[in-house]
């Protein structure tokens, strides 16, 4: 089985929303991986923004796969 070409990561705000592409290497201090070499999405300091649904996308020469929806709940409270 050929490895993946690309590795990126979608959010939706909502469940019925298109999904937005983020953009890891514009914001390293909020994002760690989402790349061939690291595929997992490690988000920082999470915020009340971040709470939504992700979805990986992996390509190869054969096309491109999709995970399911992942909900992330923000709960807690910020620390300064």
């Amino acid at each position: 089985m050929p490895k993946e070409t690309s590795v990126l990561w979608e959010f939706r705000a909502n469940q019925g929303d298109s999904g937005t592409i983020i953009s890891i290497d514009a914001n390293p201090t909020k994002y760690l991986g989402g790349s061939v070499a690291v595929p997992s999405l490690t988000i920082l300091s999470v915020a009340a923004a971040d709470e939504g649904y992700y979805t990986c996308v992996a390509s190869n020469v054969f096309g491109e796969g999709r995970s399911e929806l992942a909900f992330l709940e923000a709960t807690g409270s910020e620390y300064p």
